[in-house]
């Protein structure tokens, strides 16, 4: 099956839009950039979706609940491809072979929704960034020297924790030698988790964003507040710490 190429150029004042199966073309332009109303809505979308990798494991929807991705994305699939393009799109057979190519990798193309399903999921996309600039010859690759534990919000009740993990796992995959951190959120943090994790001792540097519990009768008993509130007390972080990691 042959793959269709969808290109989307950003103008000065348009996109220009073409659908290309290997014998046919469609070509459509809509103005650029786009209007204040449209770019709220891909503000929106952007907000969402960072909202989604916070939560790290969604809640289920109940029955009848509208999904807001889906529903922004049906109003941007809408408003933003011309209808030249959506109607070439529709007639593709699902799981055909997409490749999204564009200059603007701002909008989310392939999140966009058809009104039966998001393009990256109805069809088998690939993405393309269209640039100027010449393709550079790749950086040798460096073997990772040291990785990082980063535990966070295990209660579910701190959402500025999860935004915490989130920053220090960036800085952490800035950072030359470093392996993608290991994150544990939410429900995910259990204390066996927590203690199997420590217990390997491959981590160089630990990071708790959530609760400490302290019991002023009983401070042995003090600890880190993990998933289902158990208590990693300071006796059992002196037990399963395996290694020398830095911890904050």
């Amino acid at each position: 099956m042959a793959t269709k190429l969808l290109s989307i150029l950003k103008l000065a004042d348009h996109y220009a839009f073409q659908l290309f199966d290997g014998a046919t073309s469609i070509f459509a332009s809509r103005p650029a950039p786009l209007d204040a109303a449209l770019l709220e809505q891909i503000d929106q979308l952007g907000s969402l979706l960072n909202g989604l990798i916070d939560e790290r494991q969604p809640r289920p929807r109940r029955a009848g609940e509208v999904d807001p991705l889906a529903s922004l994305c049906r109003v941007l699939y809408a408003q933003v491809l011309p209808t030249e393009i959506r109607r070439g799109l529709e007639a593709l057979a699902p799981g055909a072979a997409l490749n999204i190519a564009t200059n603007d990798p701002a909008l989310p193309w392939d999140l966009l929704h058809d009104g039966e399903d998001h393009l990256a999921l109805r069809y088998t996309v690939a993405r393309s960034l269209l640039t100027n600039r010449p393709p550079q010859s790749p950086s040798p690759v460096v073997a990772p020297s040291w990785s990082a534990l980063l535990i966070g919000n295990p209660t579910g009740d701190l959402p500025s924790a999860a935004e915490e993990i989130e920053q220090v796992a960036r800085l952490i995959e800035a950072t030359p030698g470093a392996a993608m951190a290991r994150i544990l959120m939410r429900m995910r943090a259990t204390k066996d988790a927590v203690c199997q994790h420590l217990a390997g001792g491959a981590y160089r540097l630990i990071h708790y964003a959530g609760h400490a519990h302290i019991d002023q009768g009983a401070p042995e008993r003090s600890g880190l507040l993990l998933a289902t509130r158990e208590v990693l007390t300071v006796g059992e972080i002196r037990e399963c710490v395996g290694g020398r990691p830095f911890v904050f």
